[in-house]
């Protein structure tokens, strides 16, 4: 009797500790997979930024070729009126000089111009997206870069018609100011002078000239033996202040750049295009050992 009644006197086990545990893995499950959509989100969202980026490019190409078609109609039009008019006022000899196509090269200067104008636009798009907050700062940078350099190859091809970049952009009316200062800075808004450790970004471009040209020497010619270097070349580069915007290596290094991305990873440079790097390498270095004696 006196153990049935000490039995009964105990109280059933709390399962408070138990349920507040479950619920503190819950409330975790919850927000892992809130940060999941989250993260989903904006990878969405990225990848949506790139593609409207690429079809834009691409619909300004189109844009372009349709009204190169349009001037060149119009112009092949203006010809005839003005060999009908000479030769109604008996001046054949001008009737004789009517084209009615226009020579390849005259459709490649189309092409180059359009070219530039894809870039440009394209780049201040991008510019406006990292300023909204709608693309990520790695993946800015990232497009900057690639833009730059396609730009440097691409402004290079009508720099005789246009010797500078705000030349073209008065001609053909663009607003574009975000884009312009980035053709002149030369490097992304994400990426910044080097004003605190002058001394190792010197020296890290020393190494990376002297690594290239060895490489080059040592018949290392794959496209993932070089791209890595001369794209860390370009970057430190661009993120030293006393390097000024005529540096020789602002023009070459980026052409070499822009040739390698658009290479395969196991594809391998020519063995002039080896020759002529290592003669462009060789003169960016002296160059750039000369900007360093001047700057004593």
């Amino acid at each position: 009797m006196s153990h049935y009644g000490m039995g009964s006197l105990r109280s059933p086990p709390s399962e408070n500790g138990s349920n507040g545990e479950t619920s503190e893995v819950r409330r975790n499950i919850q927000d892992d997979w809130q940060r999941r959509d989250d993260i989903q989100l904006l990878t969405t969202a990225i990848k949506r930024l790139v593609d409207f980026l690429n079809q834009f490019e691409s619909s300004c190409r189109y844009r372009l070729s349709i009204l190169n078609e349009k001037l060149t109609a119009l112009e092949r039009h203006v010809d005839y009126l003005e060999a009908r008019v000479s030769k109604d006022l008996g001046r054949p000899e001008m009737y004789e000089e009517v084209r009615l196509w226009k020579n390849p090269r005259e459709r490649e200067r189309y092409d180059n111009m359009a070219d530039v104008f894809s870039i440009i636009t394209t780049l201040q798009a991008l510019e406006k997206a990292y300023i909204k907050d709608v693309v990520e700062p790695a993946q800015y940078t990232r497009q900057c870069e690639s833009l730059l350099a396609k730009y440097t190859a691409a402004f290079g091809q009508i720099r005789g018609e246009f010797p500078h970049i705000e030349d073209f952009v008065h001609k053909y009316k663009l607003d574009c100011p975000a884009a312009l200062l980035r053709i002149r800075e030369g490097r992304p808004i994400t990426v910044r002078d080097d004003r605190g450790n002058m001394g190792k970004s010197i020296a890290e471009t020393v190494s990376l000239f002297i690594n290239l040209m060895d490489k080059l020497k040592l018949n290392m010619r794959s496209n993932d033996m070089l791209q890595t270097d001369v794209r860390e070349l370009l970057d430190v580069i661009n993120r030293m202040n006393i390097i000024p915007s005529s540096y020789i290596g602002r023009e070459k290094i980026p052409k070499w750049l822009n040739l390698l991305v658009n290479m395969n990873a196991v594809e391998e440079i020519t063995d002039e295009q080896a020759r002529e790097f290592q003669m462009d390498l060789e003169i960016c270095y002296n160059d750039f050992s000369r900007l360093l004696a001047s700057n004593g």
